[in-house]
């Protein structure tokens, strides 16, 4: 994987793009969050990474952990398996 991708520039607007999600994401889940797991933060990002492209994440940043949340907790009660 990494010869494959050793002309990657880090400076990259790519590169610049994926931290600028996890920076989201870091500010919108500050704490530790059982609820987020592995196999969902990779969903999540995706979702951060959309709504930064079309330019509202803003709007909406400060109801993703909430919305998250009651879904999560939403399929956990109604014993929906999801992931690992």
């Amino acid at each position: 994987m990494y010869r494959a991708n050793a002309e990657f520039d880090p400076k990259s607007p790519e590169a610049k793009a994926v931290q600028r999600g996890l920076n989201v994401l870091a500010e919108i889940f500050p704490d530790k969050t059982p609820e987020l797991e592995r196999f969902n933060v990779i969903s999540m990002y995706c979702v951060v990474a959309e709504l930064l492209r079309q330019y509202v994440c803003e709007q909406v940043k400060p109801l993703l952990r909430s919305w998250f949340l009651a879904f999560r907790g939403s399929t956990q009660r109604s014993g929906i398996q999801i992931g690992g």
